[in-house]
């Protein structure tokens, strides 16, 4: 390696600046997690979708969205984003808890979270939806979409 330093040191900071970018986008791949969904129709030959997407993708797909159509889309939600903001960054700092539990003979809906994720569980007759996004994943969002 000390060679190649001697030899080639424009390939060796090119080499060094190449793995200190990619060491970084794995970090924060890392931390922002994977986003789950996965749905299962229960009716015979139903579809079943599963959907794993980093978390990292969600945040930098917003910066893509023209400002004109966020802030239409906002407009009614934008009061409680800075709620949302707040609330998603301090539950990463609390344990496993169950919000909301809703049950009949039917359906049931569980929105809980677990190991730093927001997980949703529903069940019904005609299909079960499992979503799951890492806290930090929403704290992002929630902070960036504030912004705007």
């Amino acid at each position: 390696m000390l060679a190649l330093v001697r030899r080639h040191p424009i390939l060796a900071a090119v080499l060094l600046i190449l793995g200190v970018a990619l060491g970084s986008a794995a970090a924060a791949t890392y931390r922002a997690g994977l986003v789950r969904v996965s749905v299962e129709e229960k009716r015979p030959g139903g579809e079943k979708v599963k959907l794993f997407v980093p978390g990292i993708l969600l945040t930098t797909a917003l910066r893509l969205v023209p400002e004109k159509t966020l802030q239409d889309e906002l407009r009614d939600a934008r009061p409680w984003l800075p709620v949302a903001a707040a609330l998603t960054k301090q539950l990463q700092n609390y344990p496993d808890a169950s919000f909301v539990e809703v049950s009949n003979p039917q359906e049931q809906v569980r929105l809980s979270t677990r190991g730093g994720v927001l997980v949703v569980d529903v069940s019904s007759p005609d299909e079960t939806v499992h979503v799951s996004v890492p806290l930090a994943t929403l704290a992002d969002l929630t902070a960036e979409l504030s912004k705007n």
